[in-house]
């Protein structure tokens, strides 16, 4: 069963399809390289001139923290890591 978006979508004009199909694009442009893409892109060109040692240290802290976060956030790891 089609979607009634697409129905109204394949009944439009060629024209109007193409501008909607324009403006989605630019939505998924602008959700792609958002916010956090800009945050993310600024901190990882601030390593470029980082030496290793610094970027080790780096690298553990979040490491520690996203292994910190699995075990407070799901049931599997907290089970699992509870033994050691």
């Amino acid at each position: 069963m089609k979607s009634p978006f697409f129905t109204i979508y394949e009944n439009m004009p060629i024209v109007l399809q193409n501008i909607m199909m324009s403006l989605y694009g630019e939505y998924l442009c602008k959700q792609r390289y958002g916010k956090k893409y800009k945050q993310m892109l600024e901190a990882l060109s601030k390593f470029d001139y980082t030496d290793k040692n610094k970027i080790k240290e780096l690298q553990d802290k979040y490491f520690k923290k996203f292994f910190n976060y699995t075990i407070s956030n799901s049931i599997f790891y907290k089970n699992f890591y509870s033994t050691i």
